[in-house]
């Protein structure tokens, strides 16, 4: 029998497939996996996922399922078959497969951008850092109060910029792993 699930999926007529031979519908270079064989050796076909040829030529996606149909003294006459259009739900494994990958793209350059743009910024804080410590101890006597002040906030301000850098870093790696 060919239902008319079976003729949307495949385009094929009832009249075109019923009695004839199932291998107008696989693809000539496809991987050699007979499901008869299978079906003959006793074993059940569930969900088996391949592609087969459409009567207009383009490649459908399919998982198929298969026992075998059998006589009343049990020899295999004939196989049954359901064949479930998958394509879309393959299209969309297609289009999440692309999706993470950008992702996980994204996410490396941010991760590079990061850790530049932190590595970037430390050499300069070092500096202000270490040239205000230098003020203080070379030239604190000549310092009034607020000139302590001013120096003591830069390099305050310096080593917490440094500690979000830090910070930033950490943040980098926590978010990689």
């Amino acid at each position: 029998t060919w239902n008319r699930s079976a003729e949307r999926i495949f385009g094929y007529t009832a009249a075109e497939t019923v009695g004839r031979r199932a291998d107008q519908m696989v693809p000539t270079d496809a991987p050699h996996v007979s499901i008869g064989t299978r079906i003959a050796s006793g074993e059940r076909v569930n969900h088996f996922e391949t592609q087969r040829v459409h009567k207009d030529g383009h490649l459908i996606d399919v998982s198929v399922t298969a026992s075998a149909l059998r006589n009343q003294a049990g020899e295999i006459v004939g196989i049954s078959a359901i064949a479930r259009d998958i394509g879309e739900m393959k299209r969309i494994q297609r289009e999440l497969v692309h999706a993470k990958d950008l992702a996980e793209s994204a996410s490396r350059e941010l991760e590079a951008f990061s850790y530049s743009v932190a590595h970037d910024l430390r050499a300069p804080l070092r500096s202000i850092d270490g040239f205000s410590q230098a003020l203080l101890e070379d030239y604190g006597d000549k310092l009034d109060a607020d000139g302590h002040d001013y120096l003591k906030r830069v390099r305050a301000a310096a080593q917490r910029m440094a500690s979000l850098i830090d910070d930033l870093l950490s943040l980098s790696r926590v978010t990689r792993s």
